[in-house]
């Protein structure tokens, strides 16, 4: 049978735990669903900013010089101090659930947007969805991002939830469309 893993994600006044549940009871009609636990900041290793490394530059790491002005030579009152970095480094790839890997990872946000990239919980979808080499699904109130950056961001695809009807509601029924959608080419 085809396996989706639902990462808990908040939409529409939905807590991340209720999403997931009507996530799941959605894509459980067609698909064996593993309901990820925890919530966008929590869960099996797939924790958005686990291992984070912060660097510190010295100016003698800078190409310019220590007041940050081509040309200058000296430091002084105009003296800019090193800036800390933060790149994120993973540890280790995320832990996968027991069990078989995926062939969908399926997540809800409130918005998916190019500044927000829809949060945490979408960020734990691409990232164990890549390390399966597996899809990533979102379903958000608002996407406001082209085919070609969710792509970049290691999502597949992304379907508005319609604000017309009560959250859980509305979410239900897209869910069961895309799940279809899924069902055919999984």
């Amino acid at each position: 049978m085809r396996r989706v893993w639902v990462v808990p994600g908040a939409i529409g006044g939905l807590t991340p735990d209720e999403a997931a549940e009507v996530l799941a009871g959605a894509f459980g009609e067609l698909f064996d669903v593993t309901l990820l636990p925890g919530g966008a900041a929590t869960g099996p290793s797939g924790v958005v900013g686990e291992g984070d490394v912060t660097l510190r530059l010295s100016p003698a790491d800078s190409p310019y010089p220590p007041n940050g002005r081509p040309g200058s030579t000296g430091g002084g009152a105009d003296s800019v101090p090193p800036r800390p970095v933060v790149l994120p480094l993973p540890s280790r790839p995320p832990a996968l659930p027991e069990g078989e890997r995926p062939d969908l990872v399926v997540v809800a946000a409130d918005s998916f947007d190019f500044l927000a990239r829809g949060g945490a919980a979408v960020e734990r979808a691409a990232r164990l969805a890549e390390a399966n080499l597996a899809p990533a699904v979102v379903l958000a109130g608002r996407v406001e991002v082209s085919t070609r950056e969710m792509r970049t961001f290691g999502i597949e695809s992304a379907h508005v939830v319609p604000a017309s009807a009560p959250a859980r509601q509305a979410l239900r029924q897209t869910a069961v469309r895309i799940a279809r959608g899924w069902a055919v080419g999984v």
